[in-house]
């Protein structure tokens, strides 16, 4: 059965559910049994002639994972032929676990170098994201009925060299050793990283809220620490007119310029005008000879 090229994201399955679906990526070199593989998990079933995957081929199987979770897997087989690797890459998108498979029957440098060409590849899919650091892959060597030329040693040196590599399983898809080991064990790790990737989501969201919650405090703040400093200029103006206003008065009061009515007119213009006030402060200036003066009352002062 052949996919369609058309994927949900991950995050369309992101949240729990009684039926969990996780999306498992199979990525290999071809011939290395990865449609073999599939085949006789989901189907229980080898054939010996089986053709190469055109493309990609999925299988759904339910599983329960050691920790009680009753999970769908949903399985996408890829081609390893080298010209659909472009086409391979556009199915990583949504991907909860991957299985790295190799061929232990094939010289141990062209199979680590297989291993390390698809972690490359998920790896640069993934980006510079936090997800990155917690993707997990498991490495599946096939053919366990057969002689392998790789060291198990090797193997497990460069799972530990790689980010995320769990281990290595050794299977069989025709005498089926390993296989149901290795299909429950990747679905155990796509719903720990389906549960930490729903940790993270939930943190940003919270750390998205608090910007929020920050910039909209700053934003009122400055509203009103602009507005206040706005209503302090316009006060200070109003006085210091005000007093400059009263303080020429006062002088003209004192040296005699102004006569008494003329005074009183004076107080009469200016209360009518506002710049007297009954709360305004008493200048005292001192007048000729420095012993009389003049009080200069209800000179406003804003």
């Amino acid at each position: 059965m052949t996919a369609s090229t058309s994927t949900s994201p991950r995050t369309s399955s992101a949240h729990l559910t009684p039926q969990r679906q996780l999306k498992i990526l199979l990525l290999g070199s071809s011939g290395a049994g990865k449609t073999a593989l599939a085949l006789r998990y989901a189907q229980n079933c080898f054939n010996p002639h089986q053709k190469s995957t055109i493309g990609v081929d999925f299988f759904t199987k339910q599983v329960t994972v050691p920790d009680g979770s009753t999970v769908s897997i949903n399985i996408w087989d890829t081609a390893g032929q080298e010209r659909f690797h472009s086409l391979v890459e556009s199915f990583f998108r949504g991907a909860d676990a991957c299985i790295l498979v190799m061929d232990p029957t094939q010289p141990p440098r062209e199979s680590l170098a297989s291993l390390t060409y698809w972690h490359a590849k998920v790896m640069h899919h993934l980006g510079p994201v936090a997800s990155a650091s917690h993707f997990p892959f498991l490495v599946v060597a096939t053919k366990s009925d057969l002689d392998a030329s790789v060291p198990l040693d090797h193997v497990k040196q460069w799972c530990a060299s790689e980010r995320g590599v769990a281990q290595v399983v050794h299977t069989s898809a025709v005498t089926g050793e390993g296989v149901n080991d290795a299909f429950v064990h990747a679905a155990q790790l796509a719903v720990d990283y389906h549960r930490v990737m729903e940790v993270l989501e939930r943190e940003e969201v919270e750390r998205e809220k608090s910007r929020r919650r920050k910039s909209k405090r700053g934003s009122w703040l400055a509203s009103a620490f602009g507005l206040e400093q706005d209503l302090e200029e316009q006060d200070h103006g109003v006085a210091a007119g005000s007093s400059e206003e009263g303080l020429r008065y006062a002088r003209l009061a004192d040296s005699g310029f102004l006569g008494d009515d003329a005074v009183r007119q004076e107080e009469a213009r200016r209360t009518r005008s506002g710049l007297f006030t009954h709360s305004s402060p008493v200048i005292r200036l001192g007048g000729r000879g420095g012993t009389s003066s003049v009080e200069a009352k209800n000179c406003a002062c804003g």
